[in-house]
């Protein structure tokens, strides 16, 4: 039988609501209903790792965010791949591990998965999040497959710093950095072919955002990212350009704009600031003269 802390979920509602009322005191901009529905991402991840560590790796910009504490944007979803399995059995081991009772009164409802459209093959299984009887958060989590991994993946911690005694949290594993970043300047770049008419271009806008981030904040090797770059764009059929430039589609001053004010870590909040940054991290990697590591304190390669 397990041994809970708090005696019935009334109790570990109050506790829970207190701590997260103080964390939005203590982050700029963070609004109490997104740090609500990460902590509901924390209870799934934790029996998601706890049933499997070294199965499962966290990716997209959940991940992102347990690797920057809470300053990248929000997200909907959280996104998982699951090594050497398919699809089907990626949701069968997801619904096994949303069962775990871990003592913490959460429990998840999980609707069918479906299929969409995001560049690989995904899933998208829609959860319910309950704490006692209580409807708690909504969100769902994007089961991928295709995914190549240039490096291991991160050990990062739970995206909600607090302490609730008797809740157990584990770490979890995070698609390695240098492959995040490949990823989103292969999304960038790549154009989407449209019937009848000509290439569209990425409107991305929140991979930018995250490009620049990620510029201020995270250390890789010169190398490293060349190799993973080169592993991304290779999968996805694309050349890649020796200099970075906002994708040719219209909007983009606007959107990025407009994203850019839901990212609480974000400097550059125009395109032409975030374009500044973005170049002077990738362009010495894309043209080829980069070595060492990136020193994001110091903006350059040493």
């Amino acid at each position: 039988m397990i041994d809970r802390h708090y005696s019935d979920p009334a109790a570990l509602r109050q506790a829970l609501t207190d701590q997260l009322r103080q964390l939005a005191r203590d982050r700029p901009g963070a609004q109490l209903s997104d740090l609500q529905r990460q902590f509901a991402y924390d209870r799934l991840l934790a029996r998601v790792f706890s049933a499997e560590p070294e199965a499962w790796v966290l990716k997209g910009a959940t991940a992102l965010l347990a690797r920057l504490e809470g300053s990248a944007r929000h997200t909907l979803d959280v996104d998982l791949y699951r090594r050497g399995a398919r699809l089907d059995e990626a949701e069968v081991a997801l619904r096994a591990a949303a069962s775990a009772d871990l003592g913490d009164y959460f429990r998840f409802t999980l609707e069918p998965g479906r299929r969409i459209a995001e560049g690989r093959a995904t899933l998208r299984v829609p959860i319910t999040a309950y704490l006692g009887a209580t409807e708690f958060a909504r969100f769902h989590v994007d089961l991928v497959s295709g995914v190549v991994m240039t490096g291991e993946p991160d050990d990062v911690s739970p995206l909600v710093p607090i302490d609730l005694p008797g809740i157990a949290s584990v770490h979890y594993r995070a698609y390695p950095i240098v492959d995040h970043v490949a990823d989103k300047v292969c999304a960038l770049v790549q154009l989407h072919p449209r019937a009848g008419r000509p290439a569209q271009a990425s409107t991305r806008y929140r991979d930018l955002a995250d490009l620049a981030v990620m510029a201020h904040t995270q250390s890789m090797g010169a190398a490293a990212l060349r190799k993973a770059l080169a592993s991304e764009s290779s999968r996805r059929g694309i050349e890649l350009p020796t200099t970075f430039s906002a994708p040719d589609a219209a909007g983009w001053r606007t959107g990025y704009a407009r994203v850019a004010k839901d990212v609480p870590g974000l400097a550059e909040r125009n395109l032409e600031a975030a374009l500044a940054t973005v170049k002077q991290f990738l362009d010495p990697v894309l043209g080829g003269t980069a070595s060492g590591s990136w020193r994001p304190d110091r903006q350059h390669w040493t």
